[in-house]
């Protein structure tokens, strides 16, 4: 973890798209790329939280600078999009 400081802000860059950072959706629900680094909405801030299992370890908690929610992984499909707004699609 010592690529991620605790409570240091951080700019997630694709690997895939280069020039193109995460960004918090409006709302706070989605994300995506964007060329715009300099948007508050592509600023996280890291919390390292101590593991669950009982492990040596944290656990890597990135929360939205520019609305407060954590960025989560879900197993639901991807979201949808209609008038720039994401979606449930189910």
């Amino acid at each position: 973890m010592d690529e991620f400081p605790d409570r240091q802000h951080v700019w997630l860059q694709s690997s895939d798209n280069e020039g193109m950072y995460l960004t918090a959706a409006d709302g706070g629900i989605g994300v995506y790329l964007q060329p715009d680094r300099a948007s508050l909405h592509a600023a996280w801030l890291v919390h390292l939280a101590d593991s669950d299992s009982g492990e040596d370890g944290h656990n890597l908690m990135l929360h939205s600078a520019a609305n407060g929610r954590y960025l989560a992984a879900t197993t639901k499909g991807p979201w949808r999009w209609k008038n720039n707004r994401p979606f449930e699609p189910y």
